[in-house]
């Protein structure tokens, strides 16, 4: 009887557009911060999403001497925002801001960005949930369904979770980064830079996660009041009532970060 060879689990499938010449041991904490260092390859599947500056396909990275591959999210980038995003990433990764692991690699001038597929855990306590195509239509600050009425003195989530997005921002301040505001093909204004996971509490957790309207600055009292505005010009247009209680988010996170006083 014939006997069929058993498949090696860790050969890529779909494209292949990351191949290490050097197979090593990945270190913890190379696998912790997504080092391109440890990385043996990296595959592309199937594809999400096509978005303003790029295209998202499901993948596989394959750390050397660390079992099977694991699930990624690969952000094909072909229409570049104006950001940096090299070092963007490396600031971010600096940061005190809570987001996914990833990293950026060039391949025939084109960039990818490989983030981890699930957020698995949080500083307040563990969560899961897919990263794509979910979007998270919170407050105006994470992508389409924006809310109509926006209501931060009314209704605690929404309270919350610019409370929360505005920590991240001042996170991302004392790291050199700053957020810009942007607007969809309506003019409506959002902030595409936040995204959402829900801890096994039920409670939600903010997160850093998407790139394209993050710029470095190196002045972090500058990225401070450019974020702050930014935010502010976004809730503002959807309620202006909401003014009052962003300016006092504003002065008490920016008084955790030194920003103010």
């Amino acid at each position: 009887m014939a006997i069929t060879p058993k498949r090696n689990l860790a050969q890529p499938k779909g494209e292949l557009i990351f191949k290490s010449g050097r197979v090593r041991k990945a270190e913890r904490g190379e696998r912790k911060d997504l080092s391109f260092n440890a990385v043996q390859w990296v595959s592309k599947g199937e594809k999400l999403i096509e978005g303003r500056y790029g295209t998202i396909f499901m993948g596989k990275v394959k750390f050397g001497g660390m079992g099977p591959p694991k699930r990624c999210i690969i952000k094909e980038i072909s229409r570049p925002s104006g950001t940096d995003y090299r070092e963007v990433v490396a600031r971010l990764n600096r940061s005190l801001a809570d987001h996914p692991r990833m990293a950026l690699f060039v391949r025939n001038r084109t960039q990818y960005l490989v983030r981890e597929a699930f957020v698995r855990s949080a500083k307040d306590g563990p969560g899961r949930r897919p990263d794509f195509p979910l979007r998270i239509p919170k407050l105006g600050l994470a992508g389409k369904g924006i809310f109509e009425s926006l209501n931060l003195d009314g209704n605690p989530d929404h309270y919350d979770f610019f409370r929360q997005a505005t920590t991240q921002a001042g996170a991302l301040a004392r790291a050199g980064l700053r957020i810009s505001k942007t607007a969809d093909a309506d003019g409506q204004q959002f902030i595409d830079a936040f995204d959402s996971v829900r801890l096994s509490d039920g409670k939600i957790k903010v997160l850093v996660v998407r790139m394209d309207n993050i710029y470095p600055e190196n002045d972090h009292y500058a990225a401070w009041r450019e974020s702050t505005q930014a935010l502010l010009d976004v809730v503002h247009s959807k309620n202006p009532k909401n003014k009052k209680a962003a300016l006092g988010i504003f002065e008490m996170t920016g008084g955790q970060f030194d920003f103010v006083g």
